[in-house]
């Protein structure tokens, strides 16, 4: 997947979940750790500690980016991905192309 789309990708995942582990990143995405990790830096934050240690986190700037494309779409609380589970229909998820301004 080129790095635009994956940017992209991470972005909607972002938008359905504040926090995301690695482990639900690759298998929802279905890309290499080492090029998840490379794009993340520059979208993310790894939580260190803390009821989210392990997760990855938006940055601020990109926070309220989504924040004013959607407003009323973003949660009241911080809920996670789920971690380890297995979804039989990932096959038929189809992502959203958006393009940053």
């Amino acid at each position: 997947m080129p790095e635009n789309e994956l940017f992209d990708a991470l972005h909607a995942c972002f938008r359905q979940y504040n926090f995301w582990s690695m482990k639900a990143l690759r298998s929802h995405l279905r890309q290499p750790e080492a090029y998840l990790r490379e794009v993340l830096d520059k979208l993310a934050v790894l939580m260190r500690t803390g009821d989210f240690a392990n997760h990855y986190q938006l940055k601020p700037e990109f926070k309220e980016l989504l924040a004013r494309e959607q407003p009323e779409s973003v949660p009241a609380g911080d809920t996670a991905a789920p971690v380890g589970e297995e979804d039989e229909d990932d096959e038929d998820i189809k992502m959203e192309d958006v393009t940053m301004s």
